[in-house]
């Protein structure tokens, strides 16, 4: 729905505070009421309630979620990164991996043993997968992530900068000498659509795996 209806043009998306006179923001109450009266933006994207006691002159384009609208808008005009089929000369691949021929490995990343990457991943520079990984479709590892053995990761995951994956939790036993390690046997499985953060750091399980479920997303700096 619009309220106002006029002829408009936009050439950039921005924040209410920041915007110009051919912006696009989105208000979704986060923010305080003020900023919508008095931003410069020509359209702006908020809830019928937002627009009834609106008195500036944007083009109110009114959607009952309008961060979510906003993202849409995101995703339209600042799309993801696609995987480019090749694998650079200076990775180190082994040669029992199974690289679908779609996905994208980058400089430097090290591939061991019985790893499976799926269509349209991408693996970008100074990653290290172990041995026995699987890699999901459309999942995108930034630079230097490092990912443990026995670790899946599903499709369309986004894992961030310096995320460790699949690491040993602290397990340890005292007894009268000091501490004994307990060796970690389980893995980790991460499902379908999942984000993890930079620096964030997953845990295998001791014993099971350590399991995130489909959709979970985790900020930068995370210790599970």
């Amino acid at each position: 729905d619009l309220k106002h209806g006029n002829d408009i043009v936009i050439d950039n998306l921005a924040a209410l505070g920041q915007a110009n006179s051919s912006s696009l923001c989105f208000y979704d109450g986060s923010n305080t009421a003020e900023c919508l009266q008095h931003t410069k933006a020509s359209a702006v994207i908020c809830n019928k309630s937002a627009a009834k006691n609106y008195s500036g002159n944007a083009q109110l384009i009114i959607h009952t979620n309008p961060k979510y609208a906003f993202a849409k808008v995101l995703q339209y005009f600042y799309p993801r990164k696609q995987a480019v089929a090749r694998q650079h000369p200076s990775a180190v691949v082994s040669n029992n991996a199974n690289i679908h021929p779609t996905a994208e490995i980058a400089a430097h990343v090290v591939i061991g043993d019985n790893v499976t990457i799926a269509e349209h991943a991408i693996i970008e520079a100074g990653c290290v997968l172990n041995n026995n990984i699987s890699i999901g479709a459309y999942t995108h590892l930034y630079p230097r992530v490092v990912v443990y053995p026995g670790t899946k990761i599903a499709n369309r995951c986004i894992i961030h900068s310096g995320a460790v994956l699949g690491s040993d939790g602290f397990g340890l036993a005292r007894y009268e000498a000091g501490w004994e390690k307990l060796n970690h046997i389980g893995g980790l499985i991460i499902e379908d659509d999942v984000e993890v953060g930079a620096g964030t750091c997953i845990d295998r399980g001791m014993l099971a795996n350590t399991h995130i479920e489909a959709g979970v997303k985790l900020d930068n700096l995370i210790q599970i």
